[in-house]
């Protein structure tokens, strides 16, 4: 038999060229439900569906309401679903309307909706089976009778789910375009709302359109594409976003400011609702609107939580507010998640002056290269202009093809400031990347082939604004290292501005510890270190240490050094509960990679007085492996600015602490710079302390972060 060679080119093609995988997309009718809760003062209420959904499937939640000053807090399920917002809305003061979907949801008879104030609202409760993954969003606002979206689909048999809101005294929405799943009111009034539930599919990608019949007045509609076609090439996965303007949960040091300043610093969270995956992407973007954070006294820009390396390729844009005053800073950083980080769900962080934290967004990305960015740019403006598309960014030309493009915009002041997505291309503008009605927005494109692009926005015109976008390239994610690596070094201390002090058993608060070794420098009288995990912490030992791990000196006080190995990680908090008088600083450190059985090696500690400024290592440790980690500290008698070159550092004002990797065997120390004190001396009285850490063998050199 003979078999043409067109034909073996053909089976060639096809087997190294698979199609991605298709499910085929139904409505389950059982479980669908509508309820209305129709007090303006109301924050929470439950709505038992028809029917259990179907563990796996998909759980879609529209909700419309009439307080737009009032948000959605949460949306919960008696099955523990993770519900994500993919859309929301805003009609002016009119109505509100959001979209939120569990993914692969567990059986579920009831959802619960909590706002953050009371207000009158409608929930429809629908379920999908066969999703794969979710594409284009879609929001519209109108003043008519037949509230409308339309959405371009990406794949054959998608669906669009969409979710309507519109006032009372404008009727029950009734069918137009779709099917109408679900409708009602909370009552006949301007003052009461209405909401829908629609959904259409078209047998190929092509547009498709949800639409319901009211009378004619205003409305908000949003759609969201769920997809039958298994996801190829970059994904995003989730988003995050935050406008709180709270108390940090951490207070970081000065970093070299002087020590009469005292320039606190104060971290913030945007939590992801999902453990980010191992090797993915995330991508974050923070504005601040205050001349107080500048480059000088911004300590680290972006920082991760767990075995994260946060990458600030791009610095600060800055712009002049002449809506609020002050100076504007728009930071954007990204990182490659390298740990296999199953329990982690606290998303990024960003380090601000208290009072001056804004906002930040958030975005994870799977299918994203280690080498991540192919091209970048950032704009300001005062003058945007008005209508559809009114704010463009500079135009990048990504050099592959596949580039995930990452824009982001901040629109400054206007109660009612507003960005949508732009129309030039497909953007995504996913609910969980905006804020309605504030004013930070991000958007994604997935550039099928590569060239010059531009990102578009629609923003309220007339107010400042400043952008920023950015090109990743598809591959493979960074990968986890091998030995010993540092995961986080974060320093806490009750001196000057900071908000943890540590009276007996009160606990501190710290971004949450994911590693096999935790290690703490303790400076001050202390005699029990714990956590929020109860892990057991061992002294280290050796000569002129006790047995809490502490040296002593009669002018400094004391240093001590502990860890504990295999801790059960998820630490989100640790206490002093015997601490001394006088105040104290920790330097805690999270290890991955370190040895299970033995990871403390060595440790030294010494004592002095230094009477003139010159550089000093207080004392040496002499480490058994290869790169292994070292860490140290200096207390001085003398208000002083301590710091350490080269190693990495932390400190305040007469405390420092450097760590480092060793490289090879040998004795180290760290060198702590010179410095004038208040008395135009030495660092008089000092204390100082060193410890190594290694893993099961020697290892290559892992990914410092500074936090």
């Amino acid at each position: 038999m003979r078999i043409r060679l067109s034909s073996l080119l053909l089976l060639l093609f096809v087997l190294l060229h698979p199609r991605a995988a298709h499910a085929s997309i139904a409505y389950v009718s059982a479980s669908h439900t509508v309820c209305e809760q129709t007090s303006a003062s109301t924050t929470s209420s439950t709505c038992t569906l028809g029917a259990s959904t179907t563990t796996g499937n998909d759980v879609v939640v529209g909700l419309a309401w009439k307080t737009i000053t009032s948000t959605i807090s949460k949306i919960a399920s008696s099955g523990n679903c993770t519900f994500i917002p993919w859309a929301n809305e805003v009609n002016g003061t009119n109505e509100y309307v959001a979209i939120y979907i569990a993914h692969s949801c567990a059986a579920s008879t009831t959802v619960t909706v909590t706002m953050s104030a009371g207000t009158k609202w409608v929930v429809t409760i629908e379920e999908y089976s066969g999703v794969q993954n979710y594409g284009r969003v879609v929001t519209a606002t109108g003043n008519t009778a037949t509230p409308t979206v339309s959405v371009t689909t990406q794949d054959s048999n998608n669906y669009i789910v969409c979710a309507s809101a519109s006032l009372g005294n404008e009727g029950i929405p009734t069918s137009s375009t779709g099917n109408l799943r679900d409708a009602n009111r909370t009552g006949t009034t301007s003052s009461d709302v209405a909401g829908a539930a629609i959904d259409n599919t078209v047998s190929s990608a092509g547009s498709v359109t949800c639409a319901v019949s009211i009378t004619s007045s205003q409305w908000t509609i949003a759609a969201v594409e769920l997809r039958s076609a298994s996801p190829s090439g970059a994904v995003f996965r989730q988003g995050a976003i935050n406008s709180t303007y709270g108390t940090p949960i951490i207070v970081s040091d000065n970093q070299g400011s002087s020590f009469s300043g005292d320039a606190t610093h104060g971290w913030y969270n945007s939590d992801f609702p999902y453990s980010v995956n191992q090797g993915d992407l995330v991508i974050a973007s923070a504005v601040f609107n205050s001349s107080q954070i500048t480059a000088a006294n911004l300590v680290s820009p972006w920082t991760g939580h767990g075995a994260e390396q946060f990458n600030t390729d791009s610095t600060a844009y800055t712009w002049d507010s002449a809506n609020s005053g002050g100076i504007g800073n728009l930071w954007t950083g990204n990182a490659q998640n390298i740990s296999p980080i199953t329990s982690f769900s606290e998303g990024v962080s960003t380090d601000g002056a208290l009072t001056a934290f804004d906002r930040m967004v958030a975005a994870e990305f799977s299918g994203i290269s280690c080498a991540a960015v192919d091209a970048e740019a950032a704009l300001t403006s005062t003058t945007p202009g008005t209508g559809t598309n009114n704010l463009s960014l500079p135009s990048i030309t990504p050099g592959t093809s596949g580039d995930v493009i990452f824009a982001v915009v901040y629109v400054d002041n206007g109660t009612l400031a507003l960005a949508r997505a732009g129309t030039n291309v497909n953007w995504i503008m996913p609910g969980s990347m905006k804020n309605v009605p504030n004013s930070l927005a991000a958007e994604y494109y997935i550039q099928p082939t590569a060239g010059a692009i531009t990102a578009e926005f629609t923003v309220t015109s007339g107010l400042t604004y400043i952008g920023y976008v950015v090109a990743f390239k598809t591959g493979t994610g960074c990968t986890q290292p091998t030995g010993i690596y540092l995961n986080s070094a974060q320093l806490i201390n009750n001196t000057g501005g900071a908000v943890c002090q540590f009276t007996s058993g009160n606990p501190c608060t710290i971004h949450r510890l994911v590693g096999n070794l935790y290690a703490e420098i303790t400076v001050g009288t202390s005699n029990t270190f714990t956590d929020s995990q109860s892990n057991s912490y061992a002294a280290v030992t050796g000569s002129g240490f006790n047995t809490n791990g502490c040296a002593t000196s009669v002018q400094v006080g004391d240093n001590c050094l502990r860890y504990a190995a295999n801790p059960t990680t998820g630490v989100t908090s640790v206490t002093e509960k015997d601490p001394g008088s006088g105040d104290i600083s920790i330097v805690v450190f999270d290890f991955s990679g370190a040895s299970s059985t033995s990871p403390f090696d060595t440790a030294c500690n010494a004592t002095g007085n230094q009477s003139s400024v010159a550089n000093l290592e207080p004392c040496t440790v002499s480490t058994t492996h290869a790169n292994e980690w070292m860490i140290g500290n200096l207390a001085v008698f003398n208000n002083c600015v301590v710091d350490s070159s080269p190693e990495q550092y932390l400190g305040d004002d007469n405390n420092g602490f450097a760590f480092a990797q060793d490289g090879s065997a040998g004795t180290y120390g760290f060198t702590f710079i010179g410095s004038a004190c208040e008395n135009g001396t030495g660092y008089a009285n000092w204390l100082g302390i060193a410890g190594a850490f290694t893993a099961p063998t020697s290892a290559v050199h892992g990914f410092p972060i500074i936090f």
